[in-house]
């Protein structure tokens, strides 16, 4: 079997993986955490105060088995407006990202499937847009369905929850473009 036809029938497996494991979280949610719709104060109340460092745009939670960083916007503007250097986070802010790093990578394990795309258009219809660099490591993402992942070595290392493209398309529609300097 050639190789790119290996790497497809991976990624197809290690998504198959992902979703089956990602289905209490309904794609892109997780935990009870959702993407444009949980505010900060929310978050606060679930996982308790920040445990970790925090950037300009995203706070870090660490949890037993995992560390979730957390993307913020603010709540009356768009998607592609990041939240000022310098300001701090409000209770009102709203999630935009969650990103979920567990603590032991977990594990894949490639199965043959019935429903593997068998062509370059299969695969492209199946939504999937992954990257890679050749030896192992692979960042993919289902932009439609608002979820991702991440693999290095055959192991799961990160899983991505973000809005799914209709629901950031909705969200733009009713927010102004504000920017950064002056979001509010």
């Amino acid at each position: 079997m050639s190789l790119p036809m290996k790497l497809i029938r991976y990624s197809v497996s290690v998504t198959a993986l992902v979703a089956f494991a990602s289905a209490p979280c309904f794609a892109k949610s997780w935990r009870g955490l959702a993407p444009l719709l949980t505010t900060r104060a929310q978050v606060l109340q679930m996982l308790g105060s920040r445990k970790l460092d925090q950037s300009d745009q995203t706070e870090s939670f660490g949890l037993p088995n995992e560390v979730v960083v957390l993307r913020w916007i603010r709540p009356t503007c768009g998607t592609q407006t990041p939240i000022p250097k310098g300001e701090s986070f409000r209770a009102s802010d709203v999630v935009l990202q969650i990103t979920v790093n567990p603590k032991v990578p977990l594990e894949t394990k490639p199965s043959e499937f019935q429903t593997n795309p068998r062509t370059n258009r299969d695969w492209l219809e199946a939504n999937v847009d992954c990257i890679g660099n050749g030896d192992g490591h692979w960042s993919c993402s289902i932009i439609f369905d608002g979820f991702g992942y991440s693999t290095a070595n055959g192991h799961i290392t990160a899983l991505y929850y973000f809005a799914s493209a209709s629901d950031a398309k909705d969200w733009n529609a009713t927010r102004k473009s504000c920017s950064p300097s002056g979001a509010t």
